[in-house]
């Protein structure tokens, strides 16, 4: 699984420009602070839905304690599904990119398909789009 959306083998062949522009695309304007902000809201949100259905502890700070972990688990639950969606989203777009060229890596595993001389990825078996010729000026 992966934790943070810069490490996402899917972005290691783009350029430090390309890829600050698919994610700004994928994740907006202020990135990944907006997505922890969400991420802490909806586990707030959840945490006032789901905890008045749970027992009273006696003890306040116990009651706390389960407060804050309700929060923290909603906030994990939206982060990460959060990654999933903007990772399905941007290897769309490196999917129809791919459709135009062929990209140095598999869209599957992550294996660097540079030198490959198949149409099939080494690491995973998947069927991967073949070179592009150049074509010749008219």
């Amino acid at each position: 699984m992966y934790w943070h959306i810069g490490s996402l083998p899917e972005l290691a062949h783009l350029s430090e420009q390309e890829r600050d522009a698919l994610l700004r695309k994928h994740l907006g304007n202020y990135g990944v602070a907006r997505l922890v902000a969400l991420s802490i809201g909806f586990g707030t949100l959840i945490s006032f839905v789901v905890t008045p259905s749970l027992p009273r502890p006696a003890n306040a700070w116990l009651q706390i304690s389960i407060w804050l972990l309700v929060v923290l688990a909603g906030s994990l639950l939206w982060y990460l599904g959060s990654l999933i969606r903007i990772r399905g989203a941007m290897l769309l777009f490196l999917e129809r990119r791919a459709r135009r060229q062929r990209l140095p890596m598999c869209l599957r595993c992550g294996y660097n398909l540079r030198g490959l001389t198949g149409n099939r990825c080494p690491e995973c078996g998947r069927k991967v789009v073949p070179q592009q010729a150049p074509r010749p000026p008219k």
